[in-house]
């Protein structure tokens, strides 16, 4: 009973503390793609103009992300001392849930992208 009891405890540890990795292609074209790692307070963006361009500053951006707020259906993370806010509209049925298709909004200046994602967890 006791090794079953630390089997459990050992597994809840793990599923609580999980990392959720996300990768998504834009709706509009096929070269722009985000990648979302939320990871508590290490959680960051990554997002690229085009994989066919070359690998340039100008190309690729990696922020740090933080909760903004929440409600019943979305959670939204923005981006941490950044000029330029950008803020994820993240569904949150699809939250701590490693799914094959679902649909996050990026806001970037009062302008909306929609992209296609899948996710992953990682203890």
């Amino acid at each position: 009973m006791k090794t079953l009891f630390v089997i459990l405890f050992f597994t809840l540890s793990l599923s609580a503390s999980a990392r959720q990795y996300i990768q998504c292609g834009e709706e509009a074209t096929s070269s722009n793609y985000i990648v979302i790692n939320l990871d508590n307070e290490k959680s960051t963006l990554f997002l690229t103009r085009g994989a066919d361009l070359p690998e340039t500053d100008a190309n690729r951006f990696l922020y740090r992300i933080k909760k903004k707020n929440e409600n019943d259906k979305f959670l939204y993370l923005e981006t941490v001392n950044r000029e330029l806010p950008i803020v994820i509209h993240f569904p949150k049925a699809y939250l701590n849930v490693a799914s094959s298709k679902f649909l996050v909004q990026l806001e970037l200046e009062n302008e909306h992208f929609n992209y296609y994602c899948f996710s992953s967890l990682y203890p």
